[in-house]
């Protein structure tokens, strides 16, 4: 924004009735601010795109979908999409409040990784179902599943990533596939510095959880 329009912008903030209601809103730096109800405090509305066509344009173990869409200024333009499974991640305690991870390779970054338990949803089954099946499969621990929400995979997937926790959690058996998959048991302290140090691929997911826990 021009430094005149934000000036602009900020004395009609400045001249609003004194008697008007305050509300939360977006500032020009994208951070939230206090602004007063009246005409001037008004958003402009974003609008929805127009979807006109969408083909196959990838199709092998992962699938990429061309999407056209008019935009609202007219403009039409195309857009690659990931088209993937909704998928599961699961933050699992035991009852010593240890928090049980997965380490295993990860072609992407071509490195290992502790991450938390994590599938791809099938069809016709249902999230925490499948959310008790990962972690069985990954870690060989059983808990008590507990939804904790829902993340968009992000802006160029249709993904869904259902978030779970596995409340007192204890071995069972030993990974479906140990050659691949190994449990790994951190400190909920342990847990927070991993997250933050970036190296893991369920970040969101994490958070997610700790939150649902109050245990950010």
């Amino acid at each position: 924004m021009a430094k005149g329009a934000y000036s602009k912008a900020r004395s009609l903030r400045h001249d609003a009735a004194a008697s008007a209601p305050l509300r939360c809103v977006a500032s020009w730096r994208g951070s939230l601010s206090l602004q007063r109800e009246g005409p001037t405090a008004r958003l402009r509305a974003v609008k929805p795109w127009r979807k006109l066509a969408e083909e196959t344009v990838y199709s092998r173990y992962r699938r990429v979908v061309s999407k056209r869409f008019e935009l609202p200024g007219g403009e039409i333009a195309d857009y690659e999409v990931k088209d993937e499974d909704d998928m599961v991640a699961v933050l699992a305690l035991t009852d010593a409040r240890e928090v049980v991870l997965v380490r295993q390779f990860r072609p992407g970054p071509e490195a290992m990784l502790l991450e938390l338990p994590a599938g791809v949803v099938d069809p016709g089954t249902e999230p925490a179902e499948t959310a008790a099946a990962e972690l069985l499969e990954e870690t060989g621990y059983e808990g008590r599943i507990e939804p904790a929400g829902t993340v968009l995979e992000e802006g160029y997937s249709n993904r869904r990533k259902f978030v779970f926790v596995a409340h007192d959690c204890s071995r069972k058996a030993e990974p479906e596939e140990p050659h691949l998959t190994e449990p790994v048991l951190l400190s909920l302290d342990e847990l927070r510095t991993h997250l933050r140090s970036g190296t893991m691929a369920d970040v969101d997911a994490g958070y997610l959880a700790l939150d649902h826990l109050g245990l950010l």
